[in-house]
């Protein structure tokens, strides 16, 4: 029977065997309990040696549960032995394949690192690429952007130049309009004056009843003037009132004429101007048109018209 039972697992044998003892002390306590008033020294002693009987069958069920305790005890050494065994090689196969992984994660990165910089390398390489034909085309640009500069500056220049011919020529016309209007208007005040000189002949002319007289010079008609007693007395009188030397005003009066020689045009007021005549010519002429009550204006250096600066001898 027990080695029929050694077949089961020894834990669930163990207490089967401690049941099955358990259940006999209870039948005989049972069956005492109800025999009881029965019970004679017979029976008391039977149950007592049932009850010896039954030590020797728990001792050997204890033995033969320490031993299978004590097998079980190897049994699970065994196990754990087995285990820490299968447990290290674990961790060994683990930390194999860890290093395993570490390595492979370590080339991995340097594989990335290693693109990386060859990506940034490809990256600085095209920047500095780009950078130079950025810089190029600046240079470019700079040079284009000079020449053109230069060549405004040329224009300018040349345009400057252009306006400042221009604006010289402009100003040598205006001073060629202004000088030939001011000798045109000279022009006109001598001619004026030649006018009154001619006028002046034909007065001696028409005194003398001589028509030849008009077709002589005027300037010989002028210096037949100075024989004039009459005019002969108020030209020493107004030279002594101005201080000339009469003998330079007698000489000049035959050379007035040939001082207006010009065309004869207009029929404007006579005007001395002081810039056109010597003094000596405009006492002269000052004193034959008085003289003969020809009208007349005075224009100093200013070209204001004033009083007749020189004292004239008349009436």
């Amino acid at each position: 029977m027990i080695s029929s039972f050694r077949r089961l697992p020894p834990r669930i044998l163990a207490n089967f065997k401690i049941q099955k003892c358990l259940f006999s002390l209870n039948a005989s306590f049972m069956k005492e309990k109800n025999d009881k008033e029965s019970v004679n020294a017979h029976s008391l002693v039977t149950s007592i040696c049932s009850t010896v009987m039954v030590l020797p069958v728990i001792k050997e069920i204890i033995e033969e549960m320490m031993k299978m305790s004590k097998e079980y005890m190897e049994k699970l050494e065994e196990k754990n032995q087995e285990i820490l065994k299968m447990s290290k090689e674990c961790t060994e196969k683990f930390e194999a394949k860890n290093a395993q992984l570490e390595t492979k994660n370590k080339e991995h990165i340097q594989q990335l690192e290693a693109k990386n910089k060859e990506h940034v390398q490809q990256l600085e390489a095209k920047n500095k690429e780009h950078v130079q034909q950025l810089e190029a085309k600046n240079t470019q640009l700079e040079a284009k952007n000079k020449e053109y500069v230069q060549q405004l500056e040329a224009k300018n220049k040349e345009h400057n130049e252009e306006v400042d011919k221009l604006k010289e020529k402009q100003k040598d016309d205006a001073l060629d309009f202004f000088l030939r209007s001011q000798e045109l208007v000279r022009l006109q005040r001598v001619c004026n004056v030649r006018a009154a000189l001619e006028y002046v002949r034909s007065c001696i002319s028409s005194k003398k009843g001589e028509d030849t007289l008009l077709y002589e010079p005027v300037d010989k008609v002028l210096e037949r003037l100075s024989n004039d007693q009459r005019f002969k007395e108020y030209l020493i009188k107004t030279c002594e009132k101005n201080q000339v030397n009469i003998e330079a005003v007698k000489k000049c009066i035959s050379g007035l004429c040939h001082t207006s020689s010009k065309e004869l045009h207009g029929y404007d007021k006579v005007v001395i101007f002081e810039k056109d005549w010597a003094v000596n010519e405009i006492i002269a002429l000052g004193l034959i048109f008085k003289y003969y009550g020809i009208p007349f204006e005075y224009m100093n250096a200013n070209e204001q018209l004033v009083k007749f600066s020189y004292k004239l001898a008349l009436r």
